[in-house]
């Protein structure tokens, strides 16, 4: 795990408790797969990875993460992707769900939902040294 890892500007939390959560999900994915989606928002919200839920190489911006998080909630409830006028609305270029799978939309929905600043409680307990 990089420390010179980059958090975008729109990142709500702390970088310290971003940092924490990242260093966190990937130790723990090595040996638990429920923490998997959890690590793999992360390194995408960093610049380090294709989006979590739609599975392509975009920018992590702000719009993005909103777009992915809402994607994750939307194929998690309903098993559909979002309208097309929606995408318009955020700004993002229309993509489907890589994964149909629940437990990886909700992890990936709820992180990009801390990150956003939408919800403060992260998606791991966090650990400090």
């Amino acid at each position: 795990m990089s420390s010179l890892a980059v958090i975008p500007a729109w990142v709500a939390p702390a970088p310290r408790d971003v940092q924490a959560c990242h260093e966190r999900a990937h130790e723990l994915a090595r040996y638990r797969a429920t923490v998997r989606p959890i690590a793999a928002t992360l390194d995408w919200a960093m610049g380090n990875h294709f989006s979590p839920v739609s599975g392509r190489w975009i920018e992590p911006t702000e719009r993005a993460a909103r777009a992915e998080m809402m994607l994750a909630s939307s194929v998690y409830v309903s098993g559909r992707g979002l309208a097309d006028d929606l995408w318009a609305e955020l700004g993002v270029e229309p993509a489907e769900s890589v994964t149909a799978d629940g437990a990886w939309l909700a992890s990936s929905s709820a992180t990009l939902s801390w990150l956003l600043g939408i919800q403060g409680r992260p998606p791991l307990p966090l650990t400090r040294t």
